[in-house]
């Protein structure tokens, strides 16, 4: 009665070996037999295995097996509705506030490229899902009665009333939807990094879900702003009102293809990599002729055509050194056009509570296009010379904005010959190169706008606030200041060095290269150096400076003084032309060597 009866000795055997590996007797074979059905069958893979090979060999099998979900389980499933209404509009929102399935309609901020408008986002009509419990309660209910299909009047009939019916509920969900229902916009934080990255501009140029999805900025084309002065031109004197520029809110409605989208801007070719790849984004800096239109004559629109046209055909050279010519194509901001503008009149309808949002978030970063260090400036100090019929109009220097916008662009723009100029004076002429003076300090610009004339009053504590985040930034917050080919002598020298040095604490890398600062300037730099300041400052380059013989001995009188000065300095470069002797090198070696300081030149 023995179960182990019916095999032979070795079978039994065999079964007995396999009853501590936890498997059933009559499921394990001995091995010869095993072998001869696992030959037999054709698994020749299995040939010369052990069993435990092949049972570890089954359980990976299985797990794999089980591991791999099923084609239909993948499938993404109905999103699940929650049980109560948005308190703020009483609809379901998908933006993340609570909100339920009471309406027949679903409103969904997404930070897709939607329709833009006052509307927030994407209206969709389609039927909701009842709550979980009621839908397991109507399973067993039985459908109402299909209706009879109408003839072609009726249906007809039937779709109008429809689509007014569907028109009025889009309209009563957008003007239902308050803001706090939806995403709110938050200005992104002002980091050192900011005015040096690519996605800065982009993300002003982005739809925002929090703006209702309008982006804050628009950029036109170079090519549709020279055929548009080439339009002006043509046209006598007394007719070029109608070929002004109109505003944005105009413009994308009777010219859309005028703008470059976000994706085309972002494939616009960029500058050579030694010019720090700079983006083909001119942003114009010019004064307003009227409160109503900043260019009522095509005067500034002439001059910034002739601009453009110029620097792409001409290069500027200084010496030795020449720049390249600005790209074919380039994105420009122009204030009147990028940005929406506010009725100025009475009679004017407002622009919409999307718009509004958009100007508001645009002004808040308005020192972005200028001050940015890959963007290219132009300023139109003399397109307004001329005043207009009322005698009201203010000469470029004489108003607040575009004071703001000349003194931001000069912050933090290398001016180099790898690129084309990013800095250029149309009045004076787009063959002559900018001279950038020193950054001016939040006080001296604040002393300076009290003489200047804003149209907006309130106007001057925003332009005030933009600079000082700017130089937050770009200068205090800074740990790289390249200060090159700027013309700076001895004076601008002792002016920057006396206004912040004492700001950067986290300065490691100073330029002054190819700058006539001579010993004088040298020894402004040394002056202006005391036993906490620039504490991290690790690379002094004084490239082309023709700092001399007298210029190193300050350097070196300077990091003999006691307590150390500029404790963490690692190198100073003192190569080009800076006529210097053997003697002068001498004497600033022994000084760097009892620090540990390498000399470059």
């Amino acid at each position: 009665g023995s179960r182990l009866s019916a095999l032979p000795l070795r079978a039994a055997r065999g079964n007995l070996r396999g009853k501590s590996r936890g498997l059933p007797r009559r499921a394990r074979l001995p091995r010869p037999d095993r072998a001869e059905r696992q030959r037999k069958r054709g698994h020749a893979r299995h040939r010369g295995w052990t069993d435990a090979h092949r049972h570890n060999h089954w359980k990976t099998q299985h797990r794999k097996t089980r591991a791999t979900p099923h084609p239909r389980a993948t499938r993404p499933r109905p999103r699940r509705t929650r049980d109560s209404p948005c308190p703020h509009s009483g609809l379901w929102c998908r933006c993340g506030c609570p909100g339920g399935p009471t309406g027949s309609e679903t409103v969904s901020h997404t930070r897709r490229a939607g329709r833009s408008g006052a509307s927030g986002g994407r209206v969709s009509r389609s039927p909701q899902r009842a709550p979980l419990g009621r839908q397991r309660q109507s399973r067993g209910r039985s459908r109402p009665p299909a209706k009879r299909a109408a003839g072609p009047a009726a249906a007809g009939e039937e779709a109008a009333t429809a689509a007014a019916a569907a028109a009025e509920a889009v309209e009563a969900i957008l003007s239902g939807v308050s803001e706090a229902c939806c995403v709110k916009w938050e200005p992104l934080p002002d980091t050192p990094t900011m005015y040096a990255d690519p996605d800065t501009i982009y993300g002003e140029l982005e739809p925002q879900p929090g703006l209702r999805l309008v982006p804050p900025v628009r950029l036109l084309r170079s090519e549709w702003v020279v055929a548009r002065a080439a339009q002006l031109r043509a046209v006598p004197a007394d007719r070029r009102r109608a070929l002004t520029l109109p505003r944005r809110q105009e413009l994308e409605v009777l010219e859309p293809s005028a703008y470059y989208s976000a994706e085309e801007v972002k494939a616009l070719p960029r500058g050579p990599r030694n010019a720090g790849f700079p983006m083909a984004v001119l942003a114009v800096s010019h004064s307003w002729e009227s409160e109503e239109h900043p260019d009522p004559h095509g005067r500034t629109l002439l001059m910034l055509a002739d601009a453009i046209t110029t620097a792409q055909a001409i290069q500027v050279s200084k010496g030795p050194y020449t720049w390249q010519t600005l790209p074919s194509r380039v994105a420009v901001f122009f204030d009147f056009c990028s940005l929406f503008q506010p009725p100025r009149a009475k009679e004017e309808p407002p622009i919409g509570e999307g718009p509004t949002m958009a100007l508001r978030a645009a002004l808040t970063r308005m020192q972005v296009w200028y001050a940015h260090q890959l963007t290219t400036c132009f300023f139109v100090t003399d397109g307004n010379t001329e005043t207009a019929n009322d005698g009201s109009h203010t000469p470029y220097h004489e108003r607040g904005w575009p004071t703001f916008e000349y003194h931001v662009s000069a912050i933090g723009k290398a001016i180099t010959s790898s690129g084309w100029p990013q800095l250029v004076d149309v009045g004076l002429g787009v063959d002559t190169l900018f001279e950038r003076g020193v950054p001016l300090t939040p006080a001296a610009l604040e002393h300076l706008l009290e003489s200047k004339r804003f149209t907006d009053g309130t106007d001057h504590g925003l332009v005030l606030s933009l600079y000082k985040k700017t130089v937050q930034c770009m200068i205090i917050g800074a740990s790289r200041l390249i200060y090159s080919s700027c013309e700076w002598g001895p004076d601008e020298v002792r002016a920057f060095a006396a206004a912040w040095f004492s700001l950067c604490d986290r300065l490691e890398h100073f330029s002054l290269a190819t700058n006539p600062i001579g010993p004088s300037g040298v020894a402004a730099f040394c002056e202006n150096i005391g036993p906490g300041t620039l504490p991290r400052l690790k690379f002094l380059n004084f490239f082309n400076n023709q700092v001399g013989d007298d210029g190193l001995r300050c350097i070196a009188e300077l990091l003999r003084r006691t307590p150390p000065h500029l404790p963490m300095l690692k190198t100073i470069r003192i190569t080009g032309k800076n006529d210097t002797t053997p003697d002068g090198k001498h004497a600033l070696e022994e000084a760097c060597r009892s620090r540990g300081i390498k000399i470059e030149g």
